[in-house]
């Protein structure tokens, strides 16, 4: 095993996850921070990636708030992909128009189509066919660029189903 820097942001993250007597500085730290992880770094010192991103969706943010940190994580993989797209995915359920409207604010981006590619994969396992229906029941001409999100999601989700 590769030798650990501890001065890390991995490395801090889990000596916090650790403790589990975390702070409001704690976790602050972590919320901050969860865009900048090294994922399968953080895999390797010995601590679960999913177990640290269920965490953050137990706490208590707005889905935009999760949203707006979520959307800056990167280089996922395996276990950690599913749990981020579970987690989007659910967001994404729980308030349609607010997520379309959020992803709306950041604009066709590879991010953007990088999230709304998550949010797909979970609509497939969710059920597609529904969610496709409801997606063009959200009155979105009051959101720039919402029916551009939509469109684009809906696009996802088919080419998912025929997978």
């Amino acid at each position: 095993m590769e030798d650990i820097d501890e001065n890390s942001i991995e490395y801090q993250i889990w000596t916090i996850m650790e403790s589990n007597d975390l702070s409001e500085e704690d976790t602050n730290f972590i919320v901050e921070n969860l865009q900048n992880i090294d994922w399968v770094k953080y895999n390797r010192i010995g601590q679960s990636a999913t177990e640290l991103l269920d965490w953050f969706y137990g706490l208590e943010f707005t889905n935009r708030q999760r949203l707006d940190v979520l959307y800056n994580i990167h280089m996922l993989d395996g276990a950690m992909a599913e749990t981020y797209a579970s987690v989007v995915g659910e967001i994404f359920i729980e308030d349609m128009k607010g997520s379309i409207e959020f992803l709306s604010g950041k604009g066709m981006t590879e991010q953007t189509a990088e999230m709304l590619d998550f949010i797909a994969y979970y609509c497939v396992y969710f059920d597609a066919d529904s969610i496709l229906e409801e997606l063009y029941t959200l009155g979105l001409d009051q959101i720039e660029n919402g029916e551009v999100i939509r469109d684009s999601l809906a696009n996802a989700i088919e080419g998912k189903k025929m997978l």
